[in-house]
């Protein structure tokens, strides 16, 4: 019987595989008029290189290869990505009005206090 990690981490494997064939054909294909990826303003080169990272630590993963060196790639590369791409389009959106931004925020708040 295969237990529940091993499935789990066949789903995890599987989802980056996908994410990162997503940037590939992100990066490839020219949609909208812009390369890559619409969450990824930065070049096709940038979309690509991200997206064989995660496809092969993804297959890594998957067939039990370097497992532990491939999620800690995986891991550097999403921390990365979050600090030098995610974070700084959260902060400066945050200075713009959001329609109901002001509702979700209460919403967290009383969410919180409950």
């Amino acid at each position: 019987m295969i237990s529940l990690p091993a499935i789990g981490r066949c789903f995890f494997a599987i989802s980056m595989i996908v994410f990162g064939l997503q940037h590939c054909v992100f990066a490839v294909l020219r949609t909208a008029g812009i390369y890559g990826p619409p969450w990824i303003v930065r070049s096709p080169l940038v979309a690509a290189l991200l997206g064989l990272v995660l496809a092969g630590t993804g297959l890594c993963i998957f067939v039990g290869y370097k497992t532990r060196a491939a999620g800690a790639l995986l891991a550097a590369v999403l921390f990365v990505y979050v600090v030098a791409i995610f974070a700084p389009r959260v902060a400066a959106s945050h200075a713009t009005p959001v329609p109901g931004r002001v509702a979700l925020s209460c919403s967290a708040y009383a969410a919180q206090h409950w």
